[in-house]
Formats: structure tokens, C-alpha cells, sequence
């Protein structure tokens, strides 16, 4: 993540038997691919608020390695549970006594 603490900027997406485990830790395997986004852009593109291929493209989330790898980072990224959702529009709530 470019937007964070030096300290927690690296992550590391563990896939292995078609399940995705995020760890904080590095557990010695080999790096296949390395995504470069903020985390208010990741945030965003998994929460289904803004498109995952846009972003891609405006080089916001960026995929470096193989592309046998990284042509699969849509579905290793996947969305939330909730993504379908649509984003409410903010608003402003004023309570009288």
C-alpha cells in the first residue's frame, strides 16, 4: 500500500487450493506478483464502489510479474460479500429536541 505507515505497507496475498489468505507477515514463499495501490483505491475497487478494470487502466492499481499471474488478479482480488450493493449517497441527518 502507497498511502500507509512504511511499516504496514506490504502484504502478502497467499492462494493455494483456490482460497485467498492476506498475511501480514512474510512466510518465505516466492513472489509471483506485486500490486502497487493505495489503500483507499483498493478499498474502493473491492468494496464494488469503483471498477476494478477503470482502475487498471488509469494506473492506479498497477500488477507487476508474469502475466500468467497477474491475468488472474481479478479473481485472487476478488469484491466483498457486499460489493453488488450500490453506495448509498451521503447524507447530511439533523435531529431537532
Amino acid at each position: 500500500m502507497t498511502d500507509v505507515a512504511e511499516n504496514k505497507s506490504e502484504y502478502w496475498l497467499v492462494f493455494e487450493n483456490n482460497e485467498v489468505d492476506l498475511c501480514y507477515v512474510d512466510r518465505g514463499f516466492n513472489v509471483n506478483v506485486e500490486i502497487e495501490v493505495t489503500a483507499k483505491k483498493q478499498t474502493k475497487v473491492w468494496m464494488g464502489w469503483e471498477d476494478f478494470d477503470e482502475a487498471v487502466k488509469d494506473k492506479t492499481l498497477k500488477f507487476t510479474g508474469p502475466e500468467k499471474y497477474t491475468n488472474k488478479a481479478a479473481h485472487c482480488l476478488g469484491h466483498s460479500s457486499v460489493a453488488h450493493i450500490k453506495k448509498r449517497q451521503a447524507t447530511l441527518l439533523v435531529c431537532s429536541h
